[in-house]
């Protein structure tokens, strides 16, 4: 029988699922907000088609800049941008609402978990920032933020891509359908953009409200371990990074859409001054050590043949399947290596370099 994880665990993964719960709602609003402008796009960029088609069938020749110059491709262009900018803007309400809610959600976590490490016997009352200080420190969508600019940008930048492909496309002959196949592919790739970082932001106001939860605490909390969920879809580089012990004062490290939560760590409760009590921190396995006793499929599963097959044969070592990113804008983020780089990574070790 499988052992029953310690309660800080399951109280961890019930926050979770409430996060994702949140983000499933407001990823299907956002859908249907890319589904409503690209039916107008598509209808738009149709007649943009039959009207170049009808021109060459009266024999007359619509090079790329005169279906630049037509009326209704123009009108095509500023509605686009219009109602993809706008669109942006209810992207941001959205997205700021998930940060709200993942913010809610750190802080009862953060709670919860530090309060499952507490003996019953002991009586000690939480601390905690306003929610308005909270919201403060995780830069909300605030006007010159990297995020609201890059919201406000994406909008101008997908509807001057539509340009592009209808100008090259419909030059190239293309008919409706294909035209309206292309349309949808762009402004598709604009809503999975948009989900990626309402997904990462949400993340990143959970850990981060959490963290600052555990500051709160004072001299109660030495740290907090990063949990990575030990199974075959998590990337290397975080399975490598479990169970990682932060100070309280270190900032977290994940990548775009990690799904790595947050632990604390309380001091020894003779530390505290109760000498009697046994530590109630949690016994960690570490992500390598649960890596390195899976077997070869699943070993294979999480890092790919190549990968795989370059460490089996001893030219590349564990570590040198992560790099540390470094953002001035979006933070650190550690991410797996491919191949090619992992390779690299290798030689500039062996050579002494890192």
């Amino acid at each position: 029988m499988a052992q029953r994880p310690p309660d800080i665990l399951r109280i961890t993964e019930a926050f979770q699922r409430r996060l994702r719960a949140n983000e499933a709602a407001a990823v299907k609003r956002m859908a249907q907000g890319y589904e409503r402008v690209s039916r107008g796009l598509v209808r738009e960029g149709v007649q943009v088609a039959e009207e170049v088609a009808r021109l060459r069938a009266a024999g007359e020749a619509v090079p790329t800049w005169r279906i630049v110059q037509l009326e209704r491709y123009r009108d095509l262009i500023t509605q686009a941008e219009a109602e993809l900018v706008r669109l942006g803007g209810e992207n941001a309400e959205i997205i700021a609402q998930l940060q709200r809610e993942g913010i809610e959600l750190g802080v009862g976590m953060a709670q919860a978990q530090v309060q499952a490490l507490i003996p019953a016997s002991i009586r000690i009352s939480f601390n905690l920032l306003p929610t308005g200080a909270l919201e403060a420190m995780a830069g909300f969508l605030e006007d010159g933020s990297p995020l609201a600019r890059l919201l406000q940008d994406l909008g101008v930048e997908t509807a001057r891509k539509i340009g592009k492909l209808l100008t090259d496309g419909i030059g190239l002959g293309w008919n409706p359908r294909k035209v309206a196949k292309a349309i949808n592919r762009q402004v598709g790739m604009d809503l999975a953009r948009a989900m990626r970082i309402a997904r990462t932001e949400q993340l990143r106001a959970w850990r981060q409200s959490s963290i600052q939860g555990y500051r709160d605490q004072g001299s109660l909390i030495k740290g907090y371990r990063r949990h990575a969920q030990a199974d075959d879809r998590t990337c290397i580089a975080c399975l490598l990074e479990d169970g990682r012990l932060y100070a309280t004062e270190e900032d977290f490290t994940d990548h775009v859409q990690g799904r790595c939560s947050v632990i604390p760590v309380t001091r020894s409760w003779s530390e505290l001054g109760f000498p009697d009590i046994k530590d109630t921190n949690v016994e960690w396995e570490l992500g390598e050590d649960w890596f390195q006793r899976q077997d070869e499929d699943a070993q294979r599963r999480i890092l790919g043949n190549p990968v795989y097959d370059a460490w089996r044969d001893g030219r590349i070592e564990l570590d040198d399947m992560k790099t540390l990113h470094r953002s001035p804008v979006w933070g650190d983020a550690w991410t797996a290596n491919g191949l090619k780089r992992a390779l690299e990574q290798a030689d500039i070790r062996r050579a002494g370099g890192g």
